[in-house]
């Protein structure tokens, strides 16, 4: 006998940010059950969910995401403190799988 199951895919968001600063594209996306944000090859946890903010930090990032604008901020953290003056601010719109 078979079975024929359907494999959920637990990505709550997957959100494209511009860059404007050097024409790069940067894909943002989200899990939720798993507690994880990604951008590229960074790998962040979240650690705050508010109804307007999520907040997730990297070993030396932290990134929050406006649930509602998209809009993203990027900071990097050095020994435990936010570096403010390098920080990124990101646009992002949320996509949809085209297939």
């Amino acid at each position: 006998l078979f079975s024929s199951k359907s494999i959920a895919v637990e990505k709550i968001a997957y959100l494209i940010c511009p860059n404007n600063i050097n024409n790069e594209t940067i894909d943002i996306e989200i899990y939720l059950k798993d507690k994880q944000v990604f951008d590229g090859s960074t790998q962040y946890d979240i650690v705050e969910m508010q109804d307007i903010m999520l907040i997730a930090k990297s070993f030396d990032k932290e990134i929050w995401i406006n649930r509602y604008t998209g809009r993203v901020l990027r900071v990097p953290v050095r020994n435990g403190k936010r570096i403010m003056v390098s920080k990124e601010i990101l646009f992002c719109k949320k996509v949809e799988k085209l297939f």
